[in-house]
């Protein structure tokens, strides 16, 4: 599963793949990388059987935007 968010400013994010409640994995400020246009990204990826697929969802909470959930196997997130 990937989850993918860009275009966002400024660079503190909290992001996270998630089963149930908990945290599979978590992007850290170490995880953001610049975008060309003065934005940033960070993607978090977690290997998962197939069967399992839908068990697992992406949490992305930026000070710009509302709490957002994907239950997407890709999430894209792009914000000005």
């Amino acid at each position: 599963m990937t989850c993918l968010a860009t275009g966002f400013h400024p660079k503190d994010i909290d992001m996270s793949i998630q089963r149930g409640q908990t945290a599979v994995v978590t992007a850290e400020i170490k995880d953001v990388f610049p975008n060309g246009d003065g934005t940033h990204q960070v993607r978090l990826q977690v290997e998962v059987p197939k069967p399992e697929a839908n068990d697992y969802e992406c949490f992305i909470n930026h000070k710009t935007l509302p709490l957002l959930r994907s239950e997407e196997h890709t999430s894209e997130l792009q914000s000005h």
